[in-house]
């Protein structure tokens, strides 16, 4: 069953033109009428899940938005962006490139995600901030104790020569030897996490 459709109001943006959609169903907290943002095909948008994408939102270009995503406000998720799980993109923030935002991340303000850039987990980024490369930005503050080891996993998907920044802060994350890690800092030139603020 579809839950929204393509409506005949649209605008041109890059050279795209995109239609807002309006709902036939209602679900989370979007009833059946209610007018969205914009997209500019139907693949940028899933039928599945709760995702949604506000008044004022675009997405476009090979973009996808699914599970239970929302892009609010005046944000734009464009070109081969994916946008899913229980992420919210809001502000005037920009996901593009081949970023991904997923987990229960929250991208916000003037922020901007591209490249390969990976958002997810507890992120929480506001303000004026770029994400690019192959940083990988996430806060797993979760209930869930977790382990450095799985920091360590996460490096080894990328080669050996990547430079992979590493931004968290751990409140209850719990590191070797029955430590405790309340930060790790990356270096620039080599793969290698530094262990900051190590308490034992």
């Amino acid at each position: 069953m579809k839950k929204y459709e393509l409506t005949n109001d649209s605008i041109i943006v890059d050279g795209r033109k995109l239609f807002r959609i309006k709902a036939l169903i209602s679900f989370g907290n979007v009833e059946c009428g209610d007018l969205g943002g914009y997209i500019e095909k139907e693949e940028n948008l899933s039928h599945n899940g709760k995702c949604w994408v506000y008044k004022g939102a675009k997405v476009y270009g090979d973009a996808m938005v699914y599970d239970n995503a929302r892009v609010s406000s005046s944000a734009m998720v464009f070109e081969n962006a994916m946008v899913f799980e229980s992420s919210y993109i809001s502000g005037k923030s920009e996901i593009y490139g081949n970023a991904k935002v997923y987990g229960n991340a929250y991208v916000g303000g003037y922020t901007h995600v591209l490249g390969n850039a990976r958002v997810y987990g507890e992120a929480d980024l506001n303000g004026d901030t770029h994400i690019c490369g192959d940083a990988m930005v996430f806060d797993d503050r979760a209930e869930d104790e977790v382990t450095i080891k799985k920091l360590i996993e996460e490096l080894k998907k990328y080669p050996e020569d990547t430079a992979v920044e590493i931004f968290s802060t751990f409140d209850c994350g719990h590191g070797f030897a029955g430590g405790w890690i309340e930060e790790i800092d990356y270096c620039e030139d080599k793969k290698k996490v530094t262990l900051l603020n190590y308490r034992g």
